[in-house]
C-alpha cells in the first residue's frame, strides 16, 4: 500500500467518524471554508466530507450549493469532477 493511498484511506475514515459531529455545530462552515484551501489533498478531504453528510441527510444541501459551484471550477481534476457530479441532478432526473 502506498503512501498517497494509506493517507487518502485514513482521511476517508476520519471524514466518515466527523462528518455527523461536524454538521451540527459550526464547524462545518469551516470544512466549507477548506473548498478554497491551497492543498488539493484538503480540499478533496472537504468535499468529500460535504459529500458523506449530505448523503447521510445531516445539512440542508441549500448551505453547500455556493461551495460545490465554486469547487467546480477547481483546477484539480480530481476536486472539480466530483464537485460537478454533487451539482448536477441523476442522469434519471435530467431533464
Amino acid at each position: 500500500m502506498g503512501a498517497f493511498h494509506l493517507f487518502h484511506v485514513i482521511c476517508c475514515l476520519f471524514t466518515l467518524e466527523i462528518s455527523a459531529s461536524v454538521s451540527q455545530s459550526t464547524d462545518f462552515f469551516q470544512v466549507l471554508e477548506s473548498f478554497f484551501h491551497r492543498h488539493v489533498m484538503v480540499r478533496h478531504a472537504a468535499l468529500h466530507t460535504v459529500f458523506l453528510t449530505l448523503q447521510q441527510g445531516l445539512v440542508h444541501p441549500v448551505q453547500c450549493v455556493p461551495y460545490l459551484v465554486a469547487a467546480s471550477s477547481d483546477q484539480e481534476p480530481l476536486v472539480h469532477k466530483e464537485a460537478d457530479q454533487q451539482v448536477r441532478p441523476p442522469q434519471d432526473l435530467a431533464i
